[in-house]
């Protein structure tokens, strides 16, 4: 390109495929699961542990809600991205 950007979609192909990768192993149900059922449990933590433990799921909770809009963001703007003509011809 005439900006020195060299589009490498396949660089980016892995990035995507290694992001989706990181979002599946991240969501392991069991785990909160499990988060659950020992805050349950008699005498689990002091008032200080929960105010720590309550902040971190309240992070958590804004982050993937961030990433959620992000991924929403980045679909609707390639969905929009219109193919750019190369000599005469639709660039792949």
């Amino acid at each position: 390109m005439g900006n020195g950007i060299r589009i490498d979609k396949s660089r980016l192909e892995k990035q995507i495929t290694a992001l989706s990768d990181a979002l599946a192993n991240l969501n392991s149900a069991d785990d909160l699961r499990k988060l659950i059922l020992l805050i349950k449990q008699p005498g689990w933590t002091t008032p200080a542990e929960f105010l720590f433990a309550l902040g971190l799921v309240n992070s958590m909770l804004t982050q993937v809600r961030a990433l959620d809009e992000m991924k929403t963001v980045l679909l609707r703007g390639s969905s929009a991205v219109a193919p750019q003509e190369i000599a005469g011809r639709t660039a792949a």
